[in-house]
């Protein structure tokens, strides 16, 4: 999405080393506000599935990122589980995530 941004390796999370297939791109978004890791352990988890919520999340994050409108919001009732999204989900999937796919898509074409 971003090509291949250049970036400098840094100790920020320990769990991610220097000279990993994924390691410039977690620093890139890190830099970029996109992914924060875990904040109350310092790690970022790059063997961990990603889960719906930290999606959502990132996608919004990338979306403020390029300065794209994410001021519409859909309602979490829409989802089955909607009364169980976790507080730091709630704005990625309150803009919705299929409303920024869309959005994106478009921006492609």
């Amino acid at each position: 999405m971003e090509d291949t941004p250049e970036v400098v390796y840094t100790k920020k999370f320990p769990d991610v080393l220097d000279d990993f297939w994924y390691s410039d791109a977690i620093m890139w978004a890190s830099e970029n506000d996109i992914v924060t890791g875990y904040a109350h352990f310092g790690t970022f988890g790059p063997a961990d599935s990603v889960t719906r919520e930290q999606m959502a999340v990132m996608m919004y994050r990338y979306a403020n990122y390029k300065d794209w409108d994410v001021s519409g919001t859909v309602s979490l009732e829409r989802y089955p589980d909607g009364g169980s999204v976790s507080e730091f989900a709630k704005k990625g999937y309150g803009m919705g995530c299929w409303n920024w796919y869309y959005y994106w898509r478009g921006r492609k074409n």
